[in-house]
């Protein structure tokens, strides 16, 4: 097996180079392929049709289980990370943003900067908010650790 292109790690059981370009003869692979791969196999599409266009291509045994190890690791990196999910360090920093404004607003108000007669719940809202942000940010760090 001819493998050409950037030489970034060596596979010490196999001895092969990986690169992000897998030649072989005159077929070759390159990452932008591997990723549309992934983008059918999230649509649905299984691996065994994939597996099979990739063998009518050409590509031999070896080379096809290398192709779809490459596939599934880009799948499980975009399955475990989406990208809309919101990191629990950013929801953690915006509770500390929030209960450090609400204990601003109570010591004003403790310090008589204002007075607040009949809204003194909106003083103690963000601390609370801030707090809650917090704990939750930490609970779902520890859930995922788990």
């Amino acid at each position: 097996m001819y493998i050409a292109g950037s030489v970034r790690s060596l596979n010490r059981r196999s001895g092969l180079y990986h690169s992000p370009e897998i030649m072989i003869m005159k077929e070759h692979i390159t990452q932008k392929e591997i990723e549309s791969l992934a983008e059918r196999k999230i649509g649905g599409e299984s691996y065994a049709d994939i597996r099979r266009e990739l063998e009518s291509r050409g590509f031999s045994e070896q080379q096809v289980r290398d192709i779809i190890a490459q596939v599934d690791k880009v799948v499980l990196e975009r399955e475990s990370n989406p990208p809309g999910r919101i990191s629990t360090r950013s929801v953690r920093i915006a509770g500390y943003v929030l209960a450090t404004l609400g204990v601003l607003l109570y010591l004003g108000y403790y310090l008589r900067w204002w007075t607040a007669e009949s809204y003194k719940l909106i003083i103690f809202l963000p601390m609370i908010a801030g707090l809650v942000l917090i704990w939750s940010a930490r609970f779902v760090e520890r859930r995922r650790n788990r």
